[in-house]
């Protein structure tokens, strides 16, 4: 079975009280659905190497103060997902790479996060960051 490895970051302000710039995918079945800025990591590449790249790549910032946070695994058709999920904080003026991500959004850090549509394991990533990570 194939297995996919993916890096996404989870951008918080500094204060930690806002969450998540959540960006939609441009070209995906999952377009209009909220996610972290992330893909699959290149061969001989470390998380912390993609997120940089990806972050650079796709919004045209830097990030900074990242650190792992969660790891999940999916099963799909003919594949294993293993997503790395990182919080950090986002340096620069963002500009989207609109073939990558048609919008973004700043979220206050809390509750009503758990409203908005999610694509992929999101749901479960800000329950556990609402659990484990605010003050």
């Amino acid at each position: 079975m194939k297995i996919i490895k993916t890096a996404n970051l989870i951008p918080l302000n500094e204060e930690k009280t806002k969450i998540c710039l959540l960006v939609k995918k441009s070209q995906d079945k999952n377009n209009g659905k909220l996610c972290f800025p992330g893909e699959s990591i290149k061969i001989g590449e470390s998380n912390n190497q993609a997120i940089i790249r990806i972050i650079k790549d796709h919004m045209n910032c830097t990030v900074e103060n990242f650190k792992e946070f969660k790891k999940t695994e999916n099963r799909v058709k003919l594949a294993v997902i293993k997503s790395q999920y990182l919080t950090g904080t986002i340096k620069g003026e963002i500009k989207l790479d609109k073939r990558k991500y048609s919008d973004f959004e700043w979220f206050d850090f809390n509750q009503d996060l758990l409203e908005l549509d999610f694509a992929f394991d999101e749901h479960k990533i800000i329950e556990h960051l609402l659990k484990n990570f605010k003050k």
